[in-house]
């Protein structure tokens, strides 16, 4: 269509692509996975058969004229057109329905990756024709968050910050596995979720990769039964073991009963008091005993604890020999 010739070539290392307008060549990185060579192939299609519409959107919206905003804003619009490509729209929601959004299965059938899968899906909103409206989360072994999306009413950290015990996290445990979780956050909503650790670039000797996690839900009451495929199992059932995560909290609160025979919520990977929680300080308790070491040595510990509410937070250790 544009007389243009593709060509694998060896590119410099973190070059994915590069255009001769010259010779009307484009050149593909060979340490690319097929995926996203092909991928790469439908971005520069989209910036050569689409540029004008992708420039009158970012004219028309709201955007910032200056700095890198239509920059970014060209780059996303040119990564739709490339999905869409690659994925059509009509005979990629009838694979999902087809196939019960299974992720893999449907990235054979596209010969896409799980990522470009799961992201696909959260764009299926075509007024008619709707797929389910699911969240995604892509985040790095560190927490931080590179892309969210939120259909599935899910509150989702802006950069970092999420609960380490979501499973988008756990999955960093099992490479290329997918990990079923039934997520229950802090508001009372309850999601079923999946994610998979991934592993991106380190196709030349001693070269870093980029270890990620794709992280997709639904609401759980909201889609169940043969709607998804990861649902037959377990999960069909009541989720009373629903794991407790506090997403919303940057960072989350420790959750502690109030008294000795008190029952409640409980969040052992937490430390820290909910953000925008201001504290009082209630109660200043000072726990004195002795440890005797081994060696016979006696060591006083004074530990100051300030209590609030259903938090506790630890304010100072402090040893002395006696």
């Amino acid at each position: 269509m544009f007389g243009i010739e593709c060509k694998l070539a060896s590119l410099p290392h973190g070059v994915a692509q590069r255009f001769d307008e010259n010779i009307s060549r484009l050149f593909i990185s060979d340490v690319l996975a097929p995926e996203t060579a092909l991928f790469a192939v439908a971005h520069r299609l989209a910036i050569l058969s689409a540029e004008h519409q992708i420039n009158e959107i970012i004219e028309q919206s709201t955007l910032p004229e200056e700095g890198d905003a239509p920059l970014l804003a060209r780059n996303v619009l040119a990564s739709y057109f490339s999905a869409a490509l690659v994925m059509p729209y009509e005979p990629f929601l009838r694979a999902c329905r087809e196939f019960r959004y299974d992720v893999e299965r449907i990235s054979r059938r596209f010969g896409a990756s799980f990522e470009q899968v799961c992201h696909r899906m959260t764009t299926l909103q075509r007024p008619g024709a709707q797929g389910i409206p699911m969240h995604l989360v892509r985040t790095d072994i560190a927490g931080n968050i590179s892309k969210r999306f939120s259909l599935s009413g899910i509150h989702i950290p802006r950069h970092s910050g999420a609960c380490p015990r979501w499973n988008i996290y756990s999955a960093f445990l099992q490479p290329e596995k997918v990990n079923i979780q039934i997520s229950q956050m802090p508001d009372g909503e309850t999601y079923f979720c999946i994610a998979k650790s991934i592993a991106k670039g380190g196709y030349r000797h001693n070269a870093p990769r980029r270890h990620l996690s794709i992280g997709l839900g639904v609401p759980y009451f909201s889609w169940q039964g043969d709607d998804l495929c990861r649902w037959d199992g377990p999960q069909r059932h009541e989720p009373s073991g629903a794991h407790r995560c506090g997403l919303p909290y940057l960072p989350a609160a420790r959750m502690r009963p109030a008294g000795p025979s008190a029952s409640g919520p409980s969040f052992p990977s937490r430390q820290f008091a909910k953000a925008g929680k201001s504290l009082c300080q209630d109660e200043l308790e000072l726990d004195r005993f002795r440890l005797r070491l081994n060696g016979g040595s006696a060591f006083r510990l004074r530990r100051f604890v300030l209590s609030h509410g259903d938090s506790m937070l630890r304010i100072g250790l402090r040893w002395r020999e006696t």
